[in-house]
């Protein structure tokens, strides 16, 4: 009489849980066990239920771990916004001895603008990478492409609110 080996039927079932392309009939080949015999433990030990868990573990964590990552983006986005905003500012304006903004000579909007479009572009597609929408985005490069066409005065007059806004004026 054949002796009989030991299956570690739990290591199988963990198997079978983990990988949604495993069969009843590979793992009955990979193990040398007979097909039915597999069969019955898939039934008798609910696997395909282990199989439905195990799938909703990974994708719960799948949707954990990105949500963390736009949340990462975001407060970079943020703070990267923040910076280049008094950054732009410092370039195209200048403040004099009572803190009074004025626009530095030879500052085109159109400039100002460009830069923000391609900025505006950059936050896209890494949004896009993570799977999350660009709405919020695209309704900045709507905001941004207004100063296109702006005259000199108005651009004055922006800056004087922006310095104030940024807390830059004393």
């Amino acid at each position: 009489m054949p002796h009989k080996r030991k299956v570690d039927w739990e290591a199988l079932k963990r198997e079978y849980a983990a990988d949604a392309t495993a069969t009843t009939v590979s793992i009955a080949k990979k193990y040398s066990i007979p097909r039915t015999t597999v069969e019955w433990h898939v039934r008798r030990h609910h696997w395909r239920d282990e199989r439905r868990r195990y799938s909703a573990k990974v994708v719960e964590k799948s949707v954990r771990t990105n949500a963390e990552k736009l949340r990462e983006c975001n407060e970079q986005h943020i703070k990267e916004s923040r910076q280049l905003r008094i950054l732009l500012f410092k370039t195209i304006v200048a403040l004099d001895q009572n803190g009074t903004a004025d626009l530095k000579p030879k500052t085109y909007a159109s400039d100002v603008a460009a830069a923000t479009r391609a900025i505006v572009e950059l936050y896209k597609s890494e949004r896009l990478a993570l799977g999350a929408s660009t709405e919020s985005v695209d309704s900045t490069a709507k905001v941004t492409s207004k100063f296109d066409g702006m005259t000199l005065d108005e651009m004055k007059a922006k800056a004087k609110a922006l310095s104030t806004e940024l807390g830059l004026t004393k």
